[in-house]
């Protein structure tokens, strides 16, 4: 029975090994707009600069349209109040020339949305989405614990979503300095169909009495494996 049992084991194992060593391709060009947060509102690049806004092609739920908030994209180069940490720091974008910068300030908590349908369906098959980003409480004593939520969902179906690691207290040139972290979320589409991919920004979610939490994202891509779905 033992030896039954070990080796059913060592099966289940050698099929994990095989799905690891799997090729993956690049599908984000066919799926999603705007990935890297390149484009403007006429298609074209450019930084937004302080305001409340999406990026393009990315829609927006619960942005505050005022207050002491950045929802924005950013160049590599800018600095001042509308850099990550308000302390004049530049980022290098983790790809391209443009990132985009989700900052919420003072004791309230607050859950905001950037989401976009795939531009065409996804056929049957095993995908990961993933996203570059940095978090951080940039000032104050209590650790506000917000955190990021990647998701795809296809219709009223979660597929799949992954939460980044806790903000936690750093200083002024944490954003420019620290390397950025990959978040990865694996899904299966079990029948050709649109899905959505979800960003969720979940800041100060214990409201305390914090200064500010900030949050960059970068480089959205989608990956599709070399093995059908079972």
């Amino acid at each position: 029975m033992k030896r039954k049992l070990l080796f059913a084991a060592l099966c289940v194992v050698s099929a994990l090994v095989f799905k690891a060593n799997a090729q993956w391709t690049d599908v984000t060009s066919t799926y999603i707009n705007n990935p890297s947060f390149e484009l403007g509102d006429e298609g074209t690049p450019r930084s937004t600069g302080k305001s409340f806004v999406a990026p393009y092609q990315w829609t927006p739920t619960d942005m505050p349209t005022s207050g002491t908030h950045n929802f924005c994209v950013l160049s590599g180069s800018e600095t001042g109040d509308t850099s990550p940490s308000g302390f004049g720091t530049t980022v290098t974008p983790s790809d391209g020339d443009y990132y985009y910068l989700a900052r919420h300030s003072w004791a309230s908590s607050l859950t905001t949305m950037l989401s976009q349908t795939s531009k065409v369906a996804l056929p049957a098959g095993v995908y990961f989405l993933k996203i570059d980003y940095k978090i951080a409480k940039t000032s104050g004593d209590l650790n506000p614990k917000g955190y990021m939520t990647l998701g795809v969902k296809k219709g009223e179906s979660q597929l799949g979503s992954s939460n980044s690691a806790i903000s936690a207290s750093q200083n002024n040139t944490y954003f420019n300095t620290a390397d950025w972290t990959t978040l990865r979320v694996p899904f299966k589409v079990d029948s050709e169909g649109s899905v959505d991919f979800i960003i969720t920004f979940n800041f100060n979610p214990e409201s305390a009495n914090i200064p500010q939490e900030a949050i960059i994202i970068d480089n959205v891509r989608l990956m599709k494996a070399d093995y059908p779905a079972e």
